[in-house]
């Protein structure tokens, strides 16, 4: 196989693992749906909490299989960019160890940022309530509120590290190879 062929087999792979993913979330959102339909709606607030309780529910699932067909369809294009075609290609059936790092980093990023997924969007919604609270009611501040705004913080970064692990994968296969590097000391005279 070649090194782009290799690397769309994985993406395709990543992309049934996340559709997989996206069964046990669909009892989370039966239950959101279904808590927020038995919760008493008294006025348009309420109703609008309920509604933001459903999409934050139903976004990871949307995302994730949003997620899953895009790594089904685009694996072809997605494969061959990150193992570029190069010119003396027509024979070689290894790929060098740069391009399995490469590859490597990539799936990491699509781990990485699918489990981000379940708590992505719960976070966006924390951050939204927690500036809020910063804003509106300082005097609400508590260990809690930090805790809550932190976490979500790192929920994001995990998103983020997904999928720059993922879309820069040479680019992390280079900083990697100067780190190893770096610290090798030099014969004199080279």
């Amino acid at each position: 196989m070649k090194p782009n062929q290799i690397a769309t087999l994985v993406l395709r792979l990543l992309g049934i693992y996340c559709l997989i993913q996206v069964i046990p979330t669909l009892s989370t959102v039966t239950t959101t749906v279904s808590f927020a339909q038995t919760y008493p709606v008294d006025g348009r607030e309420h109703m609008l909490s309920n509604v933001a309780i459903i999409m934050v529910a139903i976004l990871p699932l949307a995302c994730r299989l949003a997620l899953g067909i895009l790594l089904l369809v685009r694996s072809q294009t997605w494969g061959e960019r990150i193992m570029p075609k190069g010119l003396s290609e027509e024979n070689i059936t290894a790929i060098s160890f740069e391009q399995a790092q490469a590859l490597a980093f990539a799936v990491a990023g699509i781990l990485i940022f699918s489990d981000a997924l379940t708590s992505l969007f719960r976070s966006i919604y924390n951050l939204i309530n927690w500036f809020e609270i910063q804003k509106n009611h300082p005097e609400l501040q508590s260990d809690y509120t930090w805790r809550t705004g932190l976490t979500a913080f790192g929920a994001l970064a995990q998103a983020v590290l997904g999928l720059a692990l993922f879309f820069c994968s040479h680019g992390f296969v280079n900083f990697w190879r100067s780190l190893r590097n770096y610290g090798t000391p030099k014969l004199p005279g080279n």
